[in-house]
């Protein structure tokens, strides 16, 4: 067997140990072994370097010290270089480890992005295995703290290209930019970013669902994140967008146009050219929100709650007709739904008198014992669900509520 064989094996063999080990770290014996691993990136044969590579992925998803101990012994840019030349494998995992230094600490990320990585991980993104391109989209997410016009046309090209299998992976990336592009730019005529904005709103119109909701997706992440868009003209232009997509029959486009609604909405007393619009999506939600699949309406749930923080739009509401499906949120959903729910609830009492129809109707749903239930959860940490017990508690007699949460059975 010749030298590089033996080496192969070998290097095989580590793996394979290293993988049964309790601790990757300790079996390296820390710093020493990440140098070793890190002189063999160089290695000639395909095998070896995939399985260095393999070693130090597992390294870097194990403890904090092994980030530190990569960078320092001058591993990245050997990454960088297999992220360039490797196998696909190796490749996937160069990435795979550049994310998690990206992720561990400013100082990290500002090596990282130093040597000029993310050209690269644009190639893998177009011409790499869906794995490949979900790891490079991640990285670029980890690495992309500004906005840079460069990185931004090139995302825009990959989007419009023929290539309907990326454009999910690429949309993840442009949005991370587009959460930190400055404003100015992105309403700028003829900007990078500008285009960026409206290319991921054209994507609304897409004929592949996927890439629909994908885009509704991304746009709902901006906005929730931003409220200096969620008050600008490109808030509007979105909405017009998203709302078409509320009478569809896809499920998950129906869920991610509802929570790209939610997100424009949160600022809609502020946009009251957002809120004159949004006051046509309040029937097609109401029904949505009674949808017999929960995904839906729970999404459903989410937008109405934040369309009813423009008080003449909550006045208009039928309150039996988000009550009820609320209700059934708040007790099947997950718990950010319920914490929606909630909020929908707690602002609807607030707007409205609440008289013996609404005091029947929240009897028949169960709404108190509902809220009541989920207050005491041990997940929750809701301010809304407090809120709309306290707006209750305003409104309606103790004893009733006592009668209400408990029956006419005495339990004293």
């Amino acid at each position: 067997m010749a030298a590089n064989e033996v080496q192969d094996e070998l290097i095989k063999a580590l793996l394979t140990l290293c993988k049964s080990e309790g601790s990757l770290w300790r079996a390296l014996q820390g710093r020493e072994g990440v140098q070793l691993l890190i002189s063999l990136l160089g290695l000639s044969s395909e095998q070896q370097q995939e399985c260095a590579v393999a070693l130090l992925c597992l390294l870097s998803n194990e403890n904090d010290e092994s980030k530190w101990a990569i960078t320092a012994a001058g591993g990245i840019p050997p990454l960088v270089q297999i992220l360039e030349t490797g196998s696909a494998k190796a490749k996937e995992d160069s990435a795979r480890i550049l994310k998690n230094l990206c992720n561990h600490s400013e100082d990290i990320r500002a090596c990282v992005e130093s040597a000029d990585v993310v050209p690269t991980l644009l190639w893998l993104l177009k011409n790499g295995s869906p794995n490949g391109k979900d790891i490079a989209a991640k990285t670029i997410n980890h690495l992309i703290h500004k906005s840079d016009t460069t990185t931004i046309s090139q995302l825009i090209a990959l989007l419009t290209s023929e290539l309907p299998d990326s454009k999910v992976y690429i949309l993840d990336a442009l949005r991370s930019m587009l959460c930190v592009a400055p404003l100015s730019d992105i309403l700028r005529e003829g900007s990078a970013s500008g285009d960026a904005f409206d290319t991921v709103i054209m994507l609304l119109s897409s004929n592949k669902e996927e890439t629909q909701a994908k885009s509704a997706s991304a746009l709902a992440e901006i906005f929730e994140a931003r409220k200096d868009l969620r008050e600008s003209s490109i808030a509007v232009r979105a909405l017009c967008s998203a709302m078409k997509l509320l009478n569809v029959e896809s499920e998950s486009i129906l869920m991610e146009s509802s929570n790209c609604l939610a997100s424009i909405f949160l600022s809609i007393k502020e946009n009251k050219d957002v809120a004159a619009l949004a006051r046509d999506t309040l029937t097609t939600l109401v029904t949505l929100a009674n949808s017999s699949v929960l995904e839906v309406a729970e999404m459903a749930i989410g937008a109405l709650a934040n369309l009813i923080l423009d008080t003449e739009i909550a006045k208009k509401v039928v309150l039996e007709e988000v009550i009820l499906p609320a209700t059934r949120v708040l007790r099947e959903g997950t718990n950010s739904g319920k914490t929606r729910a909630a909020a929908a609830i707690a602002r609807l009492l607030h707007s409205q008198k609440v008289d013996n129809v609404v005091t029947d109707c929240v009897n028949r749903a169960g709404t108190v014992l509902a809220l009541v239930s989920f207050l005491d959860s041990s997940v929750n940490e809701s301010v809304s669900t407090s809120e709309v017990l306290e707006i209750w508690l305003c409104k309606r007699p103790l004893n009733i509520l006592y009668v209400m949460i408990f029956g006419n059975n005495r339990i004293w």
